[in-house]
């Protein structure tokens, strides 16, 4: 399990610099950026603990992770800052490869380890509520990141992601049984990981596509449905009391 929580602290570091990059991207602060990296990181087990009663959570009580992340934020501004004007589109491109790499193997280690936790627990019996916690530990850290910088979530709208977690946490759930804790834990881990990176390099996502403009409009003036229909009448009635 020793090499569990190496790379379970090299997901966590990848999450970090995820947080880091967006919080650039989106004018955060320096406060603010350290909120999205630990929210990033972080915010999955902070739900799967809050959602399973396990208090206090787990991140405050082993001071690894949070450690883990203040360094990752602060080494990786530091890069960022004296490097700056050195970097090119094709040094960032390689930078955001490397980190999306290293997420794709915490995003393995996360739903396998967050279903983990709710068996030991005492959840084993409990197919749906494991799947969910392993679920929740890899994605929600970077929802609340998204939410935070009032964009779509990148788990529900790009590659595959979310569906990859339910693949490894349902697999290590029916398999580690019967293969072995271990070897469960590595395979669908492994599985994750490469359903991850060949989404991403084959840009396959779940988008469900209509070819009907009108129902992907955005920006329709809702007040044409009403004049349509013949509420016009009554909107102007009603505006003079």
């Amino acid at each position: 399990m020793q090499y569990i929580e190496i790379f379970e602290l090299i997901g966590v570091v990848a999450f970090a610099m995820a947080g880091v990059l967006v919080g650039i991207e989106y004018g955060f602060d320096l406060f603010g950026i350290f909120v999205l990296a630990f929210l990033t990181a972080l915010g999955g087990g902070l739900f799967r603990d809050i959602m399973l009663g396990n208090h206090p959570p787990v991140c405050f009580t082993h001071f690894s992770y949070i450690i883990c992340v203040a360094i990752t934020v602060v080494v990786f501004l530091i890069f960022l800052k004296v490097f700056d004007t050195h970097l090119g589109t094709r040094d960032i491109h390689k930078i955001k490869a490397l980190i999306t790499f290293f997420d794709a193997v915490g995003l393995g280690i996360f739903c396998v380890t967050g279903t983990i936790f709710a068996m030991e627990m005492g959840f084993a019996d409990n197919m749906l509520l494991c799947v969910a916690s392993g679920l929740v530990t890899s994605i929600v850290g970077g929802m609340c990141r998204d939410v935070l910088a009032t964009r779509k979530p990148v788990v529900l709208r790009k590659e595959i992601y979310a569906v990859a977690a339910i693949v490894g946490s349902v697999l290590y759930y029916l398999t580690y049984d019967i293969i072995g804790n271990v070897v469960a834990i590595y395979l669908c881990a492994i599985i994750v990981t490469v359903i991850r990176l060949v989404s991403v390099r084959k840009r396959v996502n779940m988008l469900f596509r209509v070819k009907n403009e009108r129902l992907k409009d955005k920006d329709d003036d809702h007040d044409d449905y009403f004049d349509h229909y013949g509420f016009e009448d009554y909107h102007g009635r009603h505006s003079d009391k």
